[in-house]
């Protein structure tokens, strides 16, 4: 899965070097860091030793150094999410049928979208890119190299989201943006998420979380 995410700015070396964290088991530098008094965290996983640790994620370092976390499992955990209904399946396949059949012709994009249908799971993130509230499922329906547009039963309302879609790879965990957001028929909601940022080097495979 190619893809591409905007960049950030980027920090001093001065203050990089101040807030960065380093992983216990393994000493890289990780783009989190520890968690002040009563801040709300995440729990991450080093890429590297897989070592987990909390803490808050930095995006101003995060250009060079995203690839070495991804978020553990649980941020994940859509056991008690809706499944994604009938409905909505039946509703992605009539919409890639119709996607397929005029993207020879129609689709004049500078990043052309890719149609597909693979399940994800989201969760809301807040203003420092921490998951809050409970995940949900998705169906995403195209990729492009800077977003992607999926389809799900519930309303979307978070800013940003983190978003592990599950491929025939694996599971692929990405931060981005709504860029974009409607309803389509039966109340499902279609949104377009721009990427911001891609956790981890390597597709985890299932049995691995």
């Amino acid at each position: 899965m190619s893809m591409k995410v905007a960049d950030e700015p980027v920090l001093s070396a001065v203050n990089f070097s101040a807030i960065r964290q380093r992983c216990p088991g393994c000493q890289r530098a990780l783009p989190i860091r520890p968690p002040q008094n009563d801040e709300t965290f995440a729990e991450w996983q080093c890429e590297a030793c897989h070592t987990r640790l909390a803490g808050i994620f930095v995006p101003e370092i995060v250009p060079t150094l995203a690839d070495r976390v991804r978020l553990c499992p649980q941020h994940f955990d859509a056991s008690r999410a809706e499944p994604i209904p009938p409905e909505l399946r039946k509703l992605v396949a009539k919409f890639l049928a119709g996607r397929e059949s005029r993207l020879a012709t129609h689709e004049r994009r500078r990043n052309p979208r890719v149609p597909c249908d693979l399940d994800a799971v989201i969760v809301g993130l807040d203003d420092r890119w921490t998951p809050h509230g409970q995940p949900m499922r998705a169906v995403v329906i195209d990729l492009a190299e800077h977003g992607l547009g999926m389809m799900t039963a519930q309303r979307v309302d978070a800013a940003r989201l983190a978003i592990q879609i599950q491929c025939s790879a694996g599971l692929v965990q990405l931060f981005g943006r709504t860029a974009w957001s409607n309803f389509v028929s039966d109340g499902f909601q279609n949104t377009g998420v721009e990427f911001r940022h891609r956790l981890g080097r390597t597709t985890l495979k299932v049995e691995e979380q």
